[in-house]
């Protein structure tokens, strides 16, 4: 396990620059896998509530007249609608009137306003594979009722990992084109480090105060090195002059 306190400045700078990287790609994936659940989620109750509007406008009639054949009819339309996995058509009691699909309706206990918002809210979780849509069916002539489909949404959740591989795998290639990177980045500033202290020790061990880290660098490293030649220069003046006298 590596110690970050006793690493190398090599080491360190290599690290955090790959934690720094890592944590942004994280943090972007979240994001993205964030954003798509909730996009994909609100298209698919879109597309449920307008089928869901149009089913209950063509049901009317059916509802008025009790005409289950009719109903039947219009929900079996949704065949052109593969995610869809059931309907159910309630008349203004909240009883099973026709259904379709795999449904196995049971009867409402509350038609209102407030029951269907509530119905609505409760039709999925956050991470179900499916999804329910309530619609009241309005109708001047005193035909009323409810329209309830159901979707899967498993392709909507193969979707949403087709696009997270896609995204890992670019996330996988901009984390290969930072290693060298990083590497760039960690010799331009551990190799100077570096030279500094194999010149310190060399003349600690040496007393050789003529020796001088040469760069051609412009920053902060650079200074930093000028310093340390200068400080060089004024022990290898004071050694001469006590020498002199």
């Amino acid at each position: 396990m590596l110690n970050f306190e006793r690493s190398s400045l090599s080491q360190k700078l290599s690290l955090l620059s790959l934690l720094s990287t890592g944590t942004a790609l994280t943090l972007v994936f979240a994001a993205f896998a964030v954003g798509s659940v909730i996009e994909h989620r609100g298209d698919a109750r879109t597309q449920l509530a307008s089928l869901a509007g149009v089913i209950a406008g063509s049901s009317s009639d059916a509802l008025l007249h009790r005409n289950r054949r009719q109903a039947e009819m219009n929900l079996s339309a949704l065949n052109a609608q593969p995610q869809i996995t059931s309907a159910v058509l309630f008349d203004a009691r909240g009883r099973p009137f026709a259904f379709y699909g795999d449904a196995q309706p049971a009867p409402m206990e509350d038609v209102s306003e407030a029951a269907l918002a509530d119905a609505n809210q409760a039709g999925t979780t956050a991470w179900s594979t499916r999804m329910r849509v309530y619609r009241a069916i309005d109708d001047t002539r005193g035909a009323g009722g409810v329209v309830m489909i159901e979707a899967s949404l498993v392709g909507m959740w193969l979707d949403i990992a087709k696009g997270l591989v896609v995204l890992g795998l670019a996330m996988g290639g901009a984390m290969l084109v930072a290693l060298p990177l990083a590497g760039r980045f960690k010799a331009t500033v551990a190799d100077p480090v570096t030279k500094l202290i194999a010149a310190a020790r060399k003349v600690s061990e040496t007393q050789n105060y003529t020796l001088r880290v040469p760069h051609n660098r412009s920053d902060e490293l650079g200074a930093l090195i000028d310093s340390f030649n200068t400080m060089l220069a004024q022990i290898e003046e004071r050694g001469t002059a006590l020498s002199s006298h």
